[in-house]
Formats: C-alpha cells, structure tokens, sequence
C-alpha cells in the first residue's frame, strides 16, 4: 500500500522522525516498509507529506488503521483497489494521531486482506453520511 502522511512539524527532519516513531510503534504487524519522499505541503505551511510503501502482515489492515484514527473515508472499487482517507476534519471522528493532519493511503486488491469493512467481532462497521463512506474501525 503506498501511505501519504500529511504532518504537523517545523523542519522536514521533525516529519520524518514524527511518522517513522509511529511505525516503530507498530513495527511487529509491518512486513516491509520504504520512505519514498518527505516534501514540504504546498497548500499549508508547517506541514509535510511523508509518503512510504508498506507491506503489513496478513490480517493486520484493522490494528494499522486503529494506530491512526478511529474513522476512515473509503473511496473507490474493490476491483481498483481502494482509497482511505482519515483526517481532522471528519465530523464524527474522536481519533487522529497525534500531529497528524490528513493520511491517505491507497490500497490495492492485494492488500486488503480478510475485507477491512468488518471488524473482528464480524460486525459491518462501514456506515455512510450523505454521499461519503466511513469505516468505523472502533
């Protein structure tokens, strides 16, 4: 799955530390994980994209989202693989990493392992306002 992580820092060396200490902190569920880039966000000062290419233990998609936010924006097909988003400005979401702003990851086919719609207790925890997906991951 490629990852843009959108950051609160100073420098751009603060952005990289900041999400590489939050994939040390789930290190035991990542199978492979690259930096690709660390560039200023053009839209927002004091911010930073961190963008990675992340391989996860099988099964592990639900533990990796719950390490960020609570709620996640789906987009997309299953037959393209899927985009989520998570960021502060979700209404009903209580969680966001700390520093974070916005992450999106695009998932591909592959990478969805055991559906990420349903939780461990099997129960759909996708659920839609309007015209936007939500997944629950709580």
């Amino acid at each position: 799955m490629y990852i843009r992580f959108h950051v609160k820092a100073d420098k751009l060396k603060e952005a990289k530390i900041i999400v590489q200490d939050s994939l040390d902190e789930i290190n035991d569920i990542i199978v492979y994980e690259k930096r690709k880039s660390v560039k200023p966000y053009w839209k927002i000062e004091g911010i930073y994209v961190v963008e990675f290419i992340i391989k996860l233990s099988k099964g592990t998609l639900q533990h990796f989202l719950r390490n960020y936010s609570d709620i996640w924006l789906k987009c997309g097909e299953p037959i393209n693989g899927y985009e989520l988003l998570a960021t502060v400005a979700i209404e009903d979401s209580k969680y966001i990493k700390d520093r974070f702003t916005f992450i999106n990851i695009d998932l591909e086919e592959e990478d969805i392992v055991n559906g990420f719609v349903v939780n461990e207790s099997g129960k759909e925890c996708e659920y839609t306002i309007g015209r936007e997906t939500f997944i629950n991951v709580f």
